[in-house]
């Protein structure tokens, strides 16, 4: 097994539940105000986004919008984590990665998901040892597949499902959902 010694500094590992609901918030009372703030908290976007998934129980939600990008994911231990706002985040077992898995079928540095302004989000492959699917097909090493709301991603033997969220999307599904 290769294994590539990949640390991303855009994108710095799960922050605390806490610092996960600020950066999510921060971007959508960006976009909307305050008045979103008292609308929406994050454990009602965790809830809403596991009942989207169909063919696994793990998920990884993006959430974007113009300016910003994070990810939030209920595949570790504390299931209200959020990445910082960033460009790439590696995927592996490694604690360097911004989403640290605990499964013998990924590897230490196994993916990467990007954002770049003119492609959108994608996924690539590090050379991992089990490989990365999206949507059944192989993603070879290197290679940038392009991800889309509700595509299924595989790493080793760990399915994923991928959400994409704009921030208008989740501002529409939560203005009645939550009132504090």
């Amino acid at each position: 097994m290769l294994d590539l010694k990949f640390h991303d500094t855009s994108a710095d590992p799960l922050p605390s539940v806490g610092e996960s609901s600020s950066h999510l918030k921060d971007i959508l009372v960006a976009d909307y105000g305050a008045g979103f703030d008292e609308t929406c908290s994050l454990e009602a976007l965790m809830e809403s986004t596991q009942s989207r998934c169909q063919v696994s129980p793990f998920f990884i939600q993006a959430f974007q919008n113009g300016r910003k990008t994070i990810l939030m994911t209920n595949l570790l231990s504390d299931p209200s984590k959020a990445t910082s706002p960033g460009t790439v985040w590696s995927i592996g077992r490694s604690s360097t990665c911004a989403i640290a898995l605990d499964n013998p079928s990924v590897s230490r540095c196994h993916a990467v998901i990007g954002y770049h302004h003119d492609e959108g989000l994608y996924i690539s492959d590090l050379n991992s040892s089990n490989g990365t699917w999206v949507n059944r097909r192989r993603v070879f090493p290197m290679q940038r597949i392009s991800l889309q709301d509700g595509d299924l991603i595989r790493l080793g033997t760990l399915d994923i499902e991928f959400f994409l969220s704009s921030s208008t999307v989740v501002v529409a599904a939560f203005s009645d959902v939550t009132r504090f």
